[in-house]
């Protein structure tokens, strides 16, 4: 069965430079290779949760640029729905600068443009059409607070479950917090919102003496290579790291909230979907480039098969 997913948020044209080694300050390396896929974790994790099986709704914002062609251009060539992409007069589309490690690990800059652009007049009646449709929204921190919150209040109205990806960190205001149902944030997010050190699922589990802990929403933290936690008022539960050939890590947290989103969506438990995400992640990972490297409904079937999972088996 089909389900559907709005997400509100970033899209990019990211630049993907491999590397022989990343540079410390002041350092040129020369590049081995270049990639321009589509990127933004708003448009990342809304492509995950798609290329799953979900049916998704998605908001995003391009410059009446270069850039904002690309985009287009790639997207045509991907099953991907468009309807909810505005272009901007006289903006620049977002870009991400990506630096890639031959262990995968990367560097991040990035540029804005439209994607803080957005304001309240842009949630209108398409995105409240598309609520009506849904049953989760996804939101993150790449856009401003105040078409967040909008959002959050149609959604709330409708009765639809709210996931905020914490990233990039920053505080919000009060109101969106506490219209959240389950926040998902990497180590550094969650040490920073919980004002404590944050890198095992051990230190992760102790937030629940935190001023900032509330016993009915649910809190996810992805741990890197050491896999991820989870909160809930069910219980908690550490989900180990998959071990893959890591090519390129960027995406990796933006597939893992599409994933989990498309799971806890299509009726899994919250144990058995932060293993299936978890598997996601990793394999996303062993392609260069977020875009390029989300894998497919097929071939994570073929992968729960690999690590013994049984996707019909209900959480205890």
């Amino acid at each position: 069965m089909s389900v559907n997913i709005t997400v509100v948020g970033s899209i990019c044209l990211d630049f993907g430079i491999m590397l022989p080694h990343l540079p410390v300050v002041g350092e040129t390396v020369l590049g081995t290779d270049l990639i321009t896929p589509v990127g933004g974790k708003g448009f990342n994790q809304a492509l995950q949760a798609h290329r799953l099986g979900s049916r998704t709704h998605f908001f995003g914002r391009l410059g009446d640029d270069a850039p904002g062609r690309m985009i287009i251009d790639q997207l045509e060539n991907e099953d991907f729905p468009v309807r909810g992409l505005r272009v901007l007069k006289n903006e620049k589309t977002a870009l991400g600068l990506i630096l890639i490690g031959p262990d995968g690990r990367n560097m991040i800059g990035g540029f804005s443009g439209a994607n803080m652009n957005f304001n309240i007049e842009d949630i209108d009646q398409n995105v409240y059409d598309a609520l009506l449709l849904s049953t989760h929204l996804i939101l993150q921190l790449e856009i401003p607070d105040e078409v967040n919150l909008a959002v959050l209040r149609l959604a709330k109205e409708q009765y639809v479950r709210t996931i905020l990806n914490f990233a990039p960190y920053r505080n919000i205001p009060e109101e969106i917090e506490n219209l959240i149902d389950i926040f998902i944030f990497n180590e550094i997010e969650a040490s920073a919102y919980f004002e404590r050190e944050i890198r095992t699922h051990e230190d992760f589990f102790r937030i629940r003496d935190s001023k900032k802990y509330l016993f009915e929403k649910i809190y996810i933290v992805t741990l890197g290579e050491k896999g991820a936690a989870i909160i809930a008022p069910e219980g908690e539960y550490y989900s180990e790291g998959i071990a893959v050939d890591s090519i390129d890590s960027t995406g990796a947290g933006d597939s893992f909230v599409g994933a989990y989103v498309h799971f806890i969506a299509s009726g899994r438990g919250y144990i058995q979907s932060i293993d299936l995400a978890n598997i996601v992640a990793a394999e996303s990972t062993t392609k260069p480039g977020a875009m390029p490297g989300m894998p497919g409904a097929a071939r994570i079937e073929t992968l729960i098969r690999e690590h013994n999972i049984d996707p019909d088996e209900p959480d205890e």
